[in-house]
């Protein structure tokens, strides 16, 4: 932040890409509340490393086949050509979620 000072009083950063360290998303979040950044974005990689771990876990409850669908769905979202259907998608997956899982197999198509 100091460096960010330097270059500028001015200076706001823009979307800050971090992965999932908590220290990191702490920081980030001060700095966007204190409006010196845009927002931040999660690394991509990082977020469906942790749904697969969470996905494998014996506390998501998953069946292998469940757990399966539910990352190909998580990594075809990535591919998404409008932001309807992202949300969409992604209030699908969010209904499997909140149902306790039974509704994700439905929710492959």
């Amino acid at each position: 932040m100091l460096q960010a000072r330097e270059w500028g009083k001015d200076f706001k950063y823009g979307y800050i890409m971090i992965d999932k360290c908590r220290q990191e998303m702490a920081a980030v979040r001060q700095l966007v509340l204190s409006k010196d950044a845009q927002d931040w974005l999660l690394c991509y990689f990082h977020l469906l490393q942790e749904w697969e771990r969470f996905a494998s876990s014996k506390d998501s409850g998953l069946e292998r086949p469940a757990q399966h669908i539910l990352l190909v769905q998580l990594a075809a979202l990535a591919h998404t050509r409008s932001e309807a259907l992202f949300r969409e998608k992604v209030g699908r997956i969010g209904q499997a979620v909140r149902g306790g899982w039974g509704g994700l197999l439905g929710a492959a198509s």
